[in-house]
């Protein structure tokens, strides 16, 4: 029964995040061993990597305000959705060499994960300014760099690095 109850707390979280392709859903329901594994990396790739990202960007956010640990339940209300998908991203996360855990289980990056969420947290502040800068209000420019983020090109981000240096626009 337990095992049937995390399955679908998965599969919902999944469905919620849209995270979720047909396979891993199907991979879910008949209960195969590896369906977490599938969900969060054979998923679709494009949504994966963005989630991927999301939670990467929000620890190093998180533990650069507050210099804590991040716990299960901050990720889940930060990015609207349920503890049983933070559980298995963190678990991804700590076993990829990305983060570790504390002895509070609060997720701390390591300088593998650290160094991509720089570097994600980069290109939403470019593509924040480049479309604030073309009169986008600031609400609308943050909302939409959180989806863009994840689907630019290296190129395109340095072209919008010089562009936004060669306008003076390059810090706010």
């Amino acid at each position: 029964m337990t095992d049937s109850l995390t399955r679908l707390g998965v599969l919902l979280s999944a469905r919620e995040t849209g995270i979720l392709d047909f396979q891993a859903e199907s991979d879910i329901l008949k209960g195969k061993k590896n369906a977490q594994i599938t969900l969060s990396r054979k998923g679709n790739k494009v949504q994966m990597h963005r989630s991927f990202e999301d939670y990467l960007k929000t620890i190093y956010l998180k533990n650069q305000r507050t210099g804590e640990g991040v716990r299960g339940a901050d990720l889940a209300e930060l990015l609207h959705v349920a503890r049983p998908t933070v559980s298995v991203a963190a678990k991804h996360l700590v076993e990829d060499g990305y983060a570790v855990r504390d002895a509070n289980r609060a997720l701390f990056l390591t300088e593998k994960g650290k160094k991509i969420a720089e570097g994600i947290f980069d290109r939403h502040r470019v593509v924040s300014l480049l479309l604030e800068g073309i009169g986008v209000p600031p609400e609308i420019a943050h909302r939409d760099a959180c989806r863009m983020e994840h689907s630019i090109s290296d190129e395109t981000l340095q072209a919008f690095h010089r562009h936004l240096e060669k306008t003076g626009c390059s810090e706010k």
